[in-house]
């Protein structure tokens, strides 16, 4: 199994700016950035898969599919609250 690469979700706030897109290289259309999200599951920003067959799913989405497959064992005996809310 590839590693799954993720787009992050951004979130534009009043105390944004341009450095994360200047310095770090973050590519977004938004005028302001404040927050960039890698690895989301929350609804305010979704992370997307860019690669793989499953690309352009939200990892939410991949995750809820086979939520003990693909979170593994140790993983798998937590509630699922942080994705199936």
């Amino acid at each position: 199994m590839e590693p799954l690469k993720l787009s992050p979700a951004f979130q534009d706030y009043i105390w944004g700016g341009t450095r994360l897109r200047d310095e770090f290289g973050k590519e977004c259309d938004l005028e302001r950035v404040a927050e960039s999200w890698e690895l989301s599951c929350h609804p305010a920003g979704l992370t997307t898969i860019i690669n793989s067959i499953n690309k352009g799913m939200t990892l939410k989405e991949y995750l809820e599919q086979d939520w003990e497959v693909r979170v593994g064992e140790g993983a798998a005996r937590f509630l699922k609250l942080c994705i199936m809310t």
